[in-house]
């Protein structure tokens, strides 16, 4: 199904078939499209819904492995869930201003801007095996609470910049690396 309605800006309801595995691009920029659909199959969803300005929550499939930037630009989110079996979740909610929780799947190990310039996110979790978490919460002006759960091994560059309002952070003894500017402000 990769890129096969982009562009549709009239549609607002779609359906996925039970066979499909792989939905790069599917929905993007398809701006009236107010219900995500994943199938069970589906192992890779990368760009998925990006520049959907009507949805109002995220979905993800049992099986989904790449969700990177797949809700990028999605303004109204207010609720996601992120699957169990996913590892790669750069971008995935960069830009979705009304988000307000941001908790990855324990299997995710890229968190690269996963979370950039989502203003409204309060909580949010760092899972056991994420290395990789640059600009991850960076521009999240109204955050006040960060879990990141043992197992976690690097804060890189940038990750809590401009959060100004976090105020609980607790960081495991599994943390190796707190690169420069982590906490930027």
């Amino acid at each position: 199904m990769e890129g096969t309605y982009r562009d549709c800006q009239n549609l607002t309801t779609a359906a996925c078939g039970n066979k499909v595995i792989t939905m790069d691009s599917t929905y993007s920029n398809c701006i009236n499209l107010k219900t995500p659909v994943c199938g069970p199959n589906v192992i890779n969803m990368r760009n998925t819904y990006s520049n959907c300005r009507n949805l109002t929550s995220a979905v993800c499939g049992p099986n989904v492995i790449d969700m990177s930037s797949s809700y990028s630009n999605c303004q109204n989110i207010t609720s996601a869930v992120c699957g169990k079996r996913v590892q790669n979740f750069t971008g995935t909610y960069l830009n979705c201003q009304n988000l307000t929780e941001g908790v990855c799947g324990s299997n995710v190990v890229n968190m690269y801007d996963c979370y950039y310039n989502c203003r409204n996110l309060i909580n949010g979790v760092i899972g056991p095996r994420v290395t990789n978490t640059y600009r991850s919460f960076a521009n999240c002006l109204n955050m006040t609470n960060v879990r990141i759960l043992n197992g976690a091994t690097n804060l890189n560059y940038n990750t809590f910049e401009n959060c100004r309002n976090l105020t609980e952070i607790l960081i495991p003894k599994s943390i190796m690396t707190i690169q420069d500017n982590a906490f930027y402000n």
